[in-house]
């Protein structure tokens, strides 16, 4: 698996508000982190109630995110990311980043994204 392969499943998961693509590839240990959150969540088991709740909340509530392909221009440079669009500037709102171990998700990191520079990189 690449950053590239584990950022559609997640592009995907936002676009079609199902996130068992994407769930089904990380590692029973994988950690989240956000900059907006002080503190790690570590599991798949907490991560799967966490995302899934989160595609809901927003698919109810008809607050539509966008979620593109990004690429990193600084801090790590040529990462492949997504960028996450809620309100209706041009400006992502969050960046997301993901590190891999072996063919699974190993880390799932939601980002300012004004600290990578990052540029879109289609879908």
């Amino acid at each position: 698996m690449t950053e590239n392969e584990a950022a559609l499943a997640y592009v995907s998961a936002w676009k079609n508000y199902d996130p068992m693509a994407f769930l089904n590839l990380l590692s029973e240990d994988v950690t989240y982190n956000s900059q907006w959150v002080f503190e790690e969540m570590k599991g798949k088991e907490k991560f799967v109630d966490y995302f899934t709740g989160k595609l809901e909340t927003v698919k109810r509530a008809n607050m539509p995110v966008r979620a593109i392909m990004g690429k990193t221009t600084r801090s790590f440079p040529d990462r492949d990311c997504v960028l996450l669009f809620q309100s209706k500037t041009d400006a992502p709102d969050a960046l997301v980043l993901f590190e891999i171990s072996g063919d699974l998700i190993s880390k799932v990191d939601m980002c300012i994204p004004e600290l990578f520079a990052p540029i879109r990189a289609g879908v």
